[in-house]
């Protein structure tokens, strides 16, 4: 006789087909086929060294398996009151995060965040910043981890970190003109990023005509590692500026608005929120001072 151990699908298979009395019927609250359920019964079968079912034509159990029913239904009802248990006992953690932060240094952050904390039950949904914030709104998420854009009546914020923008370029950029004939590449231009970008231009009193305008970080990097201009949140190009392979351009007469990284709830925060908020504050603290890049103003 071969041996192995009953696993939780056996018996789920087992207790079905003694309840059902039929294979179609089994199949069908199993969903799956009935040829791939008897496929399973011949794989158990051949896997235990037992012969479980009658074949003359329902494929009913025999008398031996029938009489493992009583107990498989008890060790599947206990499963199934412990898993309810445990779902009751653990905390669910719901963080709604922006794409862009994620980008950089807030997701070394939010994954030690994650680890550390092994006895709840993290969800994590990302988007950009409005979508967060609207997601914090309706209460599917606890928490937002955004860019500061606009305060909205009803939701509290709590800002974790200042994070300057700069206009960078591969380190061996040159071009002749004047900045604004330059290959510019506009990031997320109907988002808050880029609409704080094209205000501080208009401030400057100019009109820059975008080359290239995307919405995704990767590929506004990727376009000013091909030689583009771009201007980017600090802590996303802080580490590649310090190495060398981009530069921070000086732009005359634009002051770049400095952008806030915000933790957005409802109301009070979750208690839990506080150990976020530091993790993220201490990610983005090192890359967003203003001494850290030489063209910084």
């Amino acid at each position: 006789m071969k041996t192995s151990q009953f696993t939780v699908k056996d018996l789920e298979l087992i207790v079905t087909l003694y309840q059902e009395g039929s294979l179609k019927r089994a199949a069908d609250r199993l969903l799956c086929t009935p040829s791939a359920l008897s496929h399973r019964v011949h794989e158990l079968e051949s896997r235990l060294g037992l012969v479980l079912v009658e074949r003359h034509g329902s494929m009913r159990l025999t008398l031996d398996t029938s009489r493992l029913v009583p107990r498989a239904e008890h060790i599947l009802g206990e499963l199934g009151r412990l898993e309810q248990h445990v779902a009751q006992e653990m905390e669910v953690r719901r963080i709604g995060a922006s794409s862009l932060i994620l980008e950089g240094p807030a997701m070394g952050a939010l994954v030690d965040v994650l680890e550390s904390v092994s006895e709840a039950h993290w969800e994590i949904r990302t988007g950009h910043s409005a979508d967060v914030e609207n997601w914090v709104e309706q209460g599917a998420v606890d928490v937002g981890l955004v860019r500061l854009e606009r305060l909205r009546p009803g939701l509290t914020y709590d800002v974790v970190a200042e994070d300057r923008l700069a206009a960078v370029a591969v380190s061996r950029f040159s071009y002749d003109g004047h900045w604004t004939d330059w290959p510019w590449v506009l990031f997320s231009l109907r988002m808050g990023h880029g609409q704080a970008v094209t205000q501080a231009f208009r401030d400057a009193g100019v009109l820059v005509p975008a080359r290239r305008s995307v919405d995704s970080f990767a590929l506004a990097l990727a376009l000013v590692e091909r030689g583009g201009v771009s201007v980017l949140p600090w802590s996303m190009v802080a580490a590649r500026v310090k190495s060398g392979e981009l530069q921070e351009l000086q732009i005359p007469d634009v002051l770049w608005p400095p952008r806030h990284s915000v933790i957005v709830t409802r109301q009070a925060p979750p208690l839990w929120v506080g150990a976020l908020a530091r993790a993220v504050r201490r990610s983005l603290s090192g890359t967003s001072g203003s001494d850290d890049a030489p063209g910084s103003r």
